[in-house]
């Protein structure tokens, strides 16, 4: 990399960093109201910070939420007050480092630095991430921590130091501690290396896998002394449930968030006689709760076992779906505001649609090209991501935005599929990196 295309991507990204801190400004008034389970996220980090507690109350452990991303809202709090600018500007540098590692990636991946600069500003601008961005949402902090263990991933097959083996196992760590749901893309990058690299790449995965449980057992560890059992979160297998009973067809057709489905303790035997004053805190009452929310959709599975592989289709699409979804959290349509959100469901299928089309052309050029390049690394554990959350979120339940972490590995083939175009052609001869 030159010196000018490194003050070139600097430039850039100093120019959307602050692009983002304009809008976050802008929208200020209303940043602690946008985000995903925004209210507990700021109540944990709230207590976090002023008396070393993770759990909704003082001296209350809780395990509702994963602990990194509500960590790193407190530290935010810590660094910068208890206001907007800390997330938004943190939060801004990691979409900054994000983009600039999709460049590498691309660049690894094509060898062109043209592709791999429009690479680092498509991921600056996806919509999605700019907003999540400034809001109280681990979209993008979790994006960043994907695409960084991506990287290390495919970094760690090349390195012969076991030191960068740990560091790499570590990220991952951090990853699941983020959102436990990464354990998909973690397993099918670490078989699919494997698959590639033979027997003789089994100790440096099994170091990595090993320095990842490692990273997760501190976590695993202090659930074990309120619980007597070793869980990550709590939300877990509410989220298993809500996948698998009775209304979750129709809920997931009609684009109603399965979040919903939390109002029918009907559904889920001796939830309704469930009671926190039996409990001594928080964190021993949600492994009761979560166990009866698996059991129930076990017994659901038991029952109707044909519906996993019924349902898988709807979920699938749903994922994949140039709609976004869910649109409402509500059947009333006068309190879910559809008719707030028109603009942002167009946006979503505006930018998505051509990204998913492209994505596929280029998917299919790769594919069935007679001159198509050989697999590398790169190329490698892209695949083994879109595999790995794909079969997730079909087995669970699947909405768009679930799927957007992956959308950033979507602009990097999308991109082979621009360079097809002769209008837009950056590269006559476009080839996997060696």
């Amino acid at each position: 990399m030159t010196n000018k295309q490194k003050k070139l991507i600097l430039v850039t990204s100093i120019v959307f960093i602050l692009l983002r801190l304009v809008f976050a400004y802008i929208f200020k008034d209303s940043f602690f109201e946008r985000g995903n389970r925004h209210t507990s996220i700021n109540q944990i980090a709230m207590n976090l910070l002023e008396n070393g507690t993770f759990g909704l109350s003082v001296g209350n452990p809780s395990a509702a939420n994963e602990p990194i991303y509500t960590s790193f809202i407190a530290f935010s709090y810590w660094l910068f007050g208890t206001n907007w600018f800390g997330p938004a500007f943190l939060q801004s540098l990691i979409l900054g480092f994000n983009a600039f590692l999709i460049y590498l990636l691309t660049f690894e991946l094509w060898a062109n630095k043209r592709l791999s600069f429009l690479a680092l500003v498509a991921v600056n601008l996806y919509p999605f991430y700019f907003t999540q961005s400034i809001s109280v949402s681990d979209t993008v902090f979790y994006t960043g921590l994907l695409a960084l263990s991506m990287y290390l991933s495919k970094k760690s097959m090349e390195s012969k130091k076991i030191f960068f083996w740990v560091i790499t196992g570590v990220v991952w760590g951090l990853l699941l501690l983020t959102r436990f749901s990464g354990i998909s893309i973690f397993g099918m990058v670490l078989l699919f290396q494997f698959l590639y690299h033979g027997w003789n790449y089994l100790p440096r995965l099994s170091i990595i896998g090993v320095t990842t449980l490692i990273t997760l057992l501190p976590w695993f560890y202090r659930n074990y002394t309120h619980t007597e059992a070793f869980f990550l979160s709590s939300h877990g297998s509410i989220e298993i449930w809500m996948g698998h009973n009775s209304m979750s067809k129709d809920v997931i057709e009609n684009d109603i968030s399965v979040d919903i489905l939390r109002n029918e303790t009907n559904l889920v035997p001796g939830l309704e006689s469930l009671s926190f004053e039996d409990f001594p805190n928080d964190i021993s009452y949600e492994y009761a709760e979560g166990k009866l929310y698996l059991a129930a959709a076990m017994d659901y599975l038991k029952n109707h076992p044909i519906s996993l592989i019924k349902m898988a289709p709807l979920k699938f699409v749903k994922f994949w779906s140039i709609f976004k979804n869910p649109k409402s959290n509500s059947r009333d349509d006068t309190k879910s505001g559809k008719g707030m959100s028109w603009y942002w469901d167009t946006l979503y299928t505006l930018y998505f649609t051509p990204l998913l089309i492209l994505f596929l052309f280029g998917l299919t050029s790769l594919t069935v090209s007679s001159n198509r390049p050989k697999l590398n690394d790169t190329f490698l554990v892209i695949l083994a991501a879109f595999t790995g959350y794909s079969i997730l979120h079909t087995f669970v339940f699947g909405f768009t935005r679930l799927r957007v972490p992956l959308d950033q590995f979507m602009i990097v083939i999308a991109l082979y599929g621009v360079n097809q175009f002769s209008l837009f052609k950056f590269s006559s001869n476009l080839q996997f990196n060696k």
